[in-house]
């Protein structure tokens, strides 16, 4: 999965989408990320997977942008 995420990020690059951040230190932030955010959801953190999903979402969109 990393390796795909990479490969998109080298591509967004390819098109001036992407500053001149490492691609690997892109995808390794973005997993940990959703890495972290599914840990918490399997801990109880969140009051159900609606609420899961849509902060899921933002955050990775936050990340993104």
């Amino acid at each position: 999965a990393l390796n795909i995420a990479y490969l998109r990020i080298e591509e967004a690059r390819r098109l001036g989408l992407i500053d001149d951040t490492p691609s690997l230190e892109i995808a390794l932030t973005l997993s940990a990320l959703g890495q972290g955010l599914i840990s918490m959801y399997r801990a109880g953190r969140f009051a159900g997977e609606k609420e899961f999903r849509a902060t899921y979402r933002r955050a990775m969109r936050r990340s993104s942008a």
